[in-house]
């Protein structure tokens, strides 16, 4: 089945194009990525988390070069989960080729099952228009299929933090509210309506989260430990160790980070992993993968 996930010339042109978008918002956003754990053999299930938006989504687009950084070509075939409103704006039609398809399970554990990559971004609309004070914490919102996506299709699972979207706006809330009172959970299948400061529009209600000009924050990335779901165990219990995992490192990306004077007061220290010898300095993350890999 995997003839069905390959990717035409069509597609190329767009993972390229996607791929260099991806790229100009790292050198825009002076991102800084640390390979961590790294990429393993075969297929996994890549749980990625939301910065701020929709299909516009800073950790989206970032994700485009970081699967190349990882090794990803654009002609090897990959899904990526997205949510269903992008199709509702026209935009997900278009990047099916590609290789984006609408979020559901069908579809992403028979990729897996064909050898084919996933990334999914589990923590939806609500986790995509967290307001300020929680922009550097990752929160699925009890979403835990994706381990047992995992399970099923005996796949690891690969996190990635990707931290700084929520500093290039300022977002005071999800309204989550708003959205239920208006009902576009059922005719949109959206949670959330943010309600923020955002360049060009200034304050406003649910037009940044369709698009927005972002400042230019200082933004970082690493891979996480890789988790397996052994049969018989509960993916659920696994989800949100996954979660924990992954928003701790969040916050400990953000620890220290000046995310408008960082070239100032800080200098980069994120860069892709170093070879192992004498004398070498790994990050945080770097660190902690190692450490979850020894353990």
């Amino acid at each position: 089945m995997a003839h069905a996930f390959q990717v035409d010339s069509r597609g190329i042109r767009i993972r390229k194009t996607l791929i260099a978008l991806g790229e100009a918002v790292a050198r825009y956003t002076r991102f800084e990525f640390d390979e961590g754990a790294g990429k393993p053999a075969g297929a996994a299930l890549y749980v990625v988390n939301h910065g701020f938006g929709g299909a516009l989504d800073l950790n989206a687009l970032l994700s485009a070069c970081i699967s190349a950084r990882l090794g990803l070509r654009p002609e090897d075939p990959c899904v990526m989960l997205m949510h269903q409103l992008a199709w509702s704006l026209g935009v997900g039609q278009r990047l099916e080729p590609a290789g984006v398809r609408p979020a559901g399970r069908e579809v992403a554990l028979e990729a897996l099952r064909a050898n084919v990559p996933v990334i999914v971004m589990p923590g939806g609309d609500l986790d995509g228009a967290k307001p300020w004070r929680r922009r550097n914490r990752v929160h699925f919102h009890g979403r835990t299929g994706f381990a047992r996506l995992a399970q099923e299709a005996g796949v690891p699972i690969v996190p990635i933090v990707i931290t700084g979207a929520g500093d290039t706006l300022v977002n005071l809330t999800d309204g989550a509210r708003l959205a239920h009172a208006l009902r576009l959970d059922e005719r949109l299948r959206m949670k959330a309506l943010p309600i923020g400061f955002a360049l060009p529009w200034g304050l406003n209600v649910g037009i940044a989260f369709g698009g927005y000009l972002p400042i230019p924050a200082k933004m970082r990335g690493t891979v996480c430990r890789h988790f397996t779901v052994d049969p018989g165990e509960d993916p659920a219990s696994v989800a949100r160790q996954v979660e924990a995992e992954m928003d701790a490192t969040a916050q400990r990306l953000a620890a220290g980070r000046n995310p408008y004077l960082d070239w100032l007061t800080r200098p980069g220290r994120w860069n892709r992993r170093p070879e192992p010898g004498r004398g070498t300095r790994f990050s945080a993350g770097t660190r902690a993968a190692l450490r979850g890999a020894a353990a």
